[in-house]
């Protein structure tokens, strides 16, 4: 992995300063993204090893593992997941799948903090939710959803649970889908290297305690409390190489 760290201030009572992350990432060994049950780790990818807790306080407690490369046409991602809980009871294209365990990616083209971008997530039974949000308050408040059907998104994608505590998620996204996002860019059906995505990915772990709380976790927390994941200020930078 590789870390570019640049600075962030928001501004309330008191500044704050906050390194954002970003990662190179490089081309898919044949210009095509590996096979979703291969061993992503020995293939030298571009890897997150360990999300951190959305608040900022420390690095989640069930681990995460995310390893992407890109091809021309494609953004390949895959989550390995690390769980002593496996759980999702919901089912369908587009239901509300982060109200148990899942991953969740947000990304747009381009440097500038997205007021638009492009939400994915998988649950651990192969269930998928697409939408372009818009976002003009770049928090919580007042997102505008517009749900994509699973079937037109033009994403191939998988998730597989194994029996020893682990499952796995797999995306393979169009950059004609994500570049589709933004209404101010110019638009193209493709990507390659020296193109830039503000992006974030996350994770929403149910407990095996009933009593304890859900595990929100992230590569570049947005230190909302309560959690929340749409504050794209806080988004990290892909650089493609």
């Amino acid at each position: 992995m590789n870390l570019i760290v640049f600075v962030f201030a928001s501004f309330a009572a008191i500044s704050t300063v906050v390194a954002l992350p970003a990662l190179n990432v490089g081309r898919c060994p044949g210009n095509v993204g590996p096979p979703p049950e291969k061993d992503w780790a020995v293939l030298g990818l571009a890897n997150v090893t360990g999300f951190t807790l959305d608040d900022g306080s420390g690095p989640g407690k069930q681990k995460t593992t995310m390893w992407t490369c890109y091809s021309t046409d494609f953004l390949y991602v895959k989550y390995l997941l690390a769980d002593n809980n496996i759980y999702n009871p919901i089912r369908g294209c587009n239901a509300k799948l982060y109200e148990a365990d899942v991953v969740e990616m947000f990304i747009a083209a381009g440097t500038d903090v997205p007021h638009v971008y492009l939400e994915l997530e998988v649950s651990p039974y192969s269930d998928l939710f697409a939408s372009r949000l818009v976002n003009p308050n770049l928090t919580c408040a007042g997102i505008q959803d517009d749900l994509i059907n699973c079937n037109a998104t033009g994403i191939t994608w998988e998730a597989r649970i194994h029996h020893d505590g682990f499952w796995w998620a797999y995306l393979q996204v169009p950059w004609t889908l994500i570049n589709s996002m933004s209404r101010t860019r110019q638009y193209r059906p493709t990507a390659g290297p020296g193109d830039v995505y503000r992006a974030n990915f996350f994770r929403v772990d149910t407990p095996a305690n009933t009593n304890d709380t859900f595990e929100y976790s992230c590569w570049s927390p947005t230190m909302a409390v309560p959690p929340c994941f749409h504050k794209p200020a806080y988004f990290g930078t892909l650089n493609l190489v």
